[in-house]
This record gives structure tokens, C-alpha cells and sequence, in this order.
């Protein structure tokens, strides 16, 4: 096969991994929390009390692990380990995302709220610059829902758009598109050159 030959085939490749690469809508978002509604509640009850026994400001759960992808935790997670009410609660906390069909929760503390969930249903990023649809439970910052910014106009013009779409309960639908200052200042840099 030529070099030509080769480049094709490798363009074909991706735009076929590209359109197999479905990401939900916030309509779909939407519609799954209000079927597992009861399930995002007791998801907020159960990830909040293990974030309050963690005693930690940030913590990143895989569905299904050890947790060893935090190893800061290790000396507080062995302490917990010898409670009772633990373990049944990182069991629970598997059921409910394996429920709601994700695989990682974040717990975190912001401004407004000791405990804060991000619940990822896409997140892409390269290079300092990336967009994320995701839940939310109580985020640190509202913006007013656009359909706009997410559905229409070229996304490589588009810079840092946020947006926040409240269910219930204090979830909301969140939409970030970002760009970090350094990606902004390599642009500049190039446009320059």
C-alpha cells in the first residue's frame, strides 16, 4: 500500500470511530434523570455522607475499585475500613452509578456547598482546551441554560461557555466548554509568528 493509500485508510478509520462516537444530548440527560430520579437522590444522600467520612475536600470514585487511584486517601480509608457502615456504603454507591450507567462520580467542596458531585456523561480535552456534559449536584456556579452555545455555531469559535440546566432536587444538567490561558497564549503566539 502507498503512503497515500495509508492516509486514506487512516482517515476512513477515524471518521468511522467519529460518527460511532454518539454523545448524548442534554434531551437524553434529561429524560434519564427523571427515570432514575429516586436513584440521583440516593446517589447525593450515599456519595455525601462517604465525602463527610472521607473528610476531604476532593475525591475522585472509579464504580468498582479499591480507590487505589487515590493514594493521599490510603491512611483515612484503612481507618474507615474498620467501620460498619462503610463498606455497605461503597457497595450502594456502585449499584446506584452502575443504575444510572456511569463510571465515575467526583465529590468535591466548592464556595457554596460542603459537598458538591460531577457525575461525567462526556468529557473530552487536549491541550488545555475541552468541553463536558455532565450531572451535577449542586455546583459551584449557574448559568443561565442556552440551547445555543450547545447546538448550533462552530465549536472551535465558540471560547469558554457554561451552562447549567436545573431538574430537581439540586441536579442540573452542566455543560462546559473551556480554554485553559496557556493554550490561549500558544494561539497568540502562533498568530504572531
Amino acid at each position: 500500500m502507498g503512503h497515500h493509500n495509508h492516509l486514506y485508510f487512516l482517515m476512513i478509520s477515524v471518521l468511522t470511530l467519529t460518527a460511532c462516537d454518539k454523545r448524548p444530548d442534554v434531551e437524553v440527560l434529561e429524560q434519564r434523570f427523571y427515570q432514575h430520579h429516586a436513584q440521583f437522590n440516593a446517589l447525593a444522600n450515599i456519595a455525601c455522607s462517604i465525602k463527610a467520612d472521607l473528610n476531604t475536600p476532593y475525591f475522585r470514585y472509579y464504580i468498582h475499585t479499591e480507590m487505589e487511584r487515590e493514594p493521599y486517601l490510603k491512611p483515612r480509608l484503612e481507618q474507615l475500613k474498620h467501620n460498619p457502615n462503610f463498606q455497605p456504603h461503597l457497595e450502594q454507591l456502585d449499584q446506584l452509578l452502575h443504575q444510572i450507567d456511569v463510571d465515575v462520580i467526583v465529590l468535591q467542596q466548592n464556595d457554596s456547598h460542603e459537598c458538591s458531585i460531577f457525575v461525567p456523561e462526556w468529557d473530552i480535552s487536549f491541550a488545555g482546551k475541552g468541553t463536558s456534559l455532565s450531572y451535577t449536584y449542586q455546583p459551584a456556579k449557574l448559568a443561565d441554560y442556552n440551547a445555543d452555545v450547545f447546538f448550533q455555531g462552530d465549536p472551535d469559535t465558540i471560547e469558554n461557555s457554561h451552562f447549567t440546566k436545573p431538574l430537581a432536587d439540586g441536579w442540573y444538567i452542566e455543560y462546559q466548554k473551556y480554554s485553559s490561558a496557556l493554550s490561549k497564549l500558544r494561539e497568540q503566539a502562533e498568530t504572531n509568528q
